[in-house]
């Protein structure tokens, strides 16, 4: 807590240094505060860029297939929405996306290894093994069919736009899966004119950096090409990662109604794995690896991805025709040892195959004050999942078994928008979707089986704008989510079960809340949300199976973003969350892994033409270990702080950034056995990192 206070006290110094010094310009703005006439989004966005936090206006996904016609004002929908943007990205302490993603108002984060390299993100109150938010990376999903897990750390930020943060149930745009929300994950679009970035880092735990981009435009063809690769020993032994990543994209203006998009993106990563700790190993050393694990245990992830997007703009009907195509091969080998009751040695593979297809319309049409935008679609998936599995377990010899899943999903779906004399906001949609599996034991043919699923997944949403600025909004949406395939087949004896018979989950979500959005000064954002769920799928470590639970969520989401003076911005949010289970033996327990108040305020100051430095502060609290349905193991409550200290000139820049640099000895992943064990997942307690940057055109 000292340090706590000392950092406080820092920031108040830091706070009212800056505001002296910018008093002058200060007046000016607080005077276009109040007397600027509101005007149109296309000036707000204008007066945005720049920005290095969402200050307001920005185009965001609104239908399955994003295009210029689809995108919407992220103010004209009735949900809370944030964006983090290429300059937040850059300027921010720490560089790892999940670690971005953590100081926006309603995310929940862990990570076992920290800065992103096996990190779990969520939304409102759905923490844990955070399997409830779908992630889409250039329009095709990057939540893998196993397990409904995303490995953050194949996605660098490096290679992002920006990224959309969408919360509350998403299930009638994106079907089967958006529970908690949407993050779309936008790649970098072709430049203009020629350009060339690099940025080569160094920093501790032997870590080095290195990215470099190649992008612009010639007779109507635009490409993007950039490599990235990470490597570093890790903070705890067997902690290593190395990670190289590239991506090829192109677009093609065929006339002015036709454009064509293709993404391709690789990555072939490995990740050790050093293991939870107990409490007593933590305190003897908080950077050694699990004693029962070995070294060289590892994940190793390979990933192929490519996206063909077309969109066709009829203008004299005012319809768009917009096709999205996607193939995906991810293929994950690991090798781990484990200790305890049942010790032993597993070896895992899963080789998973998929290939997507939406087909979307869009009709837009005017009618005097009245806008108005309908959208309809098909999509249609398949997955082919492998999975090979032996566990040498010198308890009970070794056992091994050999499936694979056949997954189809198929979903229609329809929405409106509707917008009458700029102040009232109507939204409605619709989608069904149907999910079969096909179940195979290859071992044991006769033990083949068969599931299927389908719901349909209403919403409806209403906005009042009284000033272009400002709205207050509310909003109904229903999303559900079927069993992963982990879920139906993973079996160990005497360790895992299969649930082929388990439900899907189904939940209502309902939100309020108002908004402020101002061309120059920022923003303001305060969302209640409710949400009910229906047979949520757990897993119970006590039972050793997944199972179904009826919960609910209620929270509060309150957010601010401020460009002070041209030379000034901060940030500020607070996020407020009651995650229950609703009945049975655990009624009233508090989900785990789910924290009750989560806060992150930062700021960024140009010092001088040259020199800029900005500081970011996390704080978690109130939430209890993995597994721990019974609230016995409170997890320890933590404050971390990042900052960057820039100097720029010209084309160049070189930086200094850092993580944690209060040091503080904490572990944002804690799980139990929900009985008497303990495990933790020390986070590095500091880390540095100095490097150059370097921008032609």
């Amino acid at each position: 807590m000292n340090l706590r206070s000392l950092f406080l006290l820092f920031l108040s110094v830091l706070s009212v240094a800056v505001c002296y010094a910018e008093e002058k310009r200060a007046r000016s703005l607080l005077e276009d505060l109040l007397t600027l006439p509101v005007g149109t989004v296309q000036e707000i966005e204008k007066g945005l860029e720049g920005s290095i936090f969402s200050l307001g206006e920005i185009k965001v996904s609104s239908a399955r297939v994003s295009s210029l016609h689809t995108d919407e004002t992220a103010t004209d929908l009735a949900r809370n929405i944030s964006v983090i943007g290429p300059a937040e990205m850059a300027e921010s302490g720490s560089r790892d996306l999940p670690s971005l993603l953590s100081r926006e108002e309603g995310v929940t984060y862990s990570d076992e290894l920290g800065f992103g390299q096996n990190a779990r993100i969520d939304l409102r109150g759905f923490g844990g093994e955070a399997k409830n938010v779908l992630v889409i990376f250039d329009g095709v999903r990057a939540v893998e069919p196993f397990d409904n897990s995303v490995t953050w750390h194949l996605y660098p930020a490096e290679f992002l736009e920006r990224v959309e943060i969408q919360r509350g149930g998403g299930s009638t745009v994106f079907g089967e899966g958006a529970f908690s929300g949407v993050i779309h994950l936008r790649t970098k679009e072709p430049t203009e004119a020629l350009a060339i970035k690099t940025e080569n880092s160094y920093g501790f735990f032997n870590t080095s950096r290195n990215f470099v981009e190649v992008s612009g435009t010639a007779s109507g063809f635009g490409f993007y090409a950039g490599a990235y690769s990470l490597d570093t020993e890790g903070y705890r032994d067997n902690g290593f990662l190395e990670a190289p990543s590239a991506i090829l994209k192109g677009t093609y203006e065929w006339t002015d109604r036709v454009r064509l998009e293709n993404s391709f993106y690789g990555a072939d990563h490995v990740t050790g794995i050093p293991g939870p700790l107990l409490a007593p190993e933590v305190a003897a050393d908080r950077r050694q690896k699990d004693p029962d694990g070995q070294f060289g245990d590892r994940f190793h992830d390979e990933l192929l991805q490519d996206s063909f997007q077309v969109n066709w703009w009829l203008e004299p009907l005012g319809v768009e025709l917009s096709n999205l195509a996607g193939w995906r091969r991810r293929v994950q080998d690991s090798d781990q040892s484990f200790g305890g009751s049942f010790p032993g040695t597993s070896i895992n593979r899963i080789d998973t195959l998929t290939f997507s297809d939406v087909l979307q319309g869009t009709w837009s049409w005017e009618r005097g004050p009245l806008e108005s935008r309908f959208t309809t679609g098909a999509e249609f998936s398949k997955d082919d999942i492998h999975n090979p599995f032996t566990f040498d377990d010198k308890t009970f010899g070794p056992f091994s078994s050999e499936r694979a899943i056949d997954r189809r999903m198929a979903g229609v779906f329809a929405q409106h928008h509707g917008e009458l004399w700029d102040k009232f906001i109507l939204e409605s949609g619709v989608r069904w979707d149907k999910i079969d599996w096909d179940i195979h034991d290859l071992k044991s043919p006769d033990l083949e089986k068969h599931k299927k699923a389908e719901h349909l997944s209403p919403k409806i949403g209403a906005e009042f704008k009284p000033w272009e600025t400002a709205a207050l909004y509310g909003s109904f949406a229903e999303s559900f989510k079927v069993p992963d395939s982990n879920t139906l087949i993973f079996e160990t004896p005497n360790l895992f079960t299969p649930t082929p018979d388990i439900d899907p989950q189904v939940a209502r979500h309902y939100e309020f809340g108002a908004r402020y959005a101002h061309p120059s000064f920022g923003s303001l954002r305060a969302a209640y949300f409710f949400i009910e769920t229906k047979k949520e799928i757990l897993f119970n470590d006590i039972t050793n199976l997944n199972e179904n639970f009826d919960t609910f969520r209620d929270g509060v989401e309150l957010a601010a973003e401020a460009k002070v003076t041209p030379a000034l911005q901060l940030f500020a949010n607070y996020t407020y969350t009651d995650a229950e289970f609703d009945n049975g033996a655990f009624d009233d327990r508090q989900i785990p892994l789910t924290p009750e108040h989560r806060a992150a305020a930062g700021a960024a100051w140009a010092i001088t033409q040259h020199w800029t430095i900005s500081v970011q502060a996390t704080l978690v609290e109130g939430q209890f270990a993995l597994n721990d349905f019974n609230n016995r193991f409170p997890a320890d409550d933590y404050l971390t702080v990042d900052g960057k200290l820039a100097w720029k000139k010209g084309d160049w820049e070189f930086f200094a950034r850092g993580q944690n640099l209060l040091g503080e000895e904490y572990s944002t992943f804690v799980s139990s056995n929900g009985v008497d064990t303990v495990n933790f997942n020390p986070s590095p307690e500091l880390y540095l990192e100095a490097g150059f940057r370097y921008n032609y055109g």
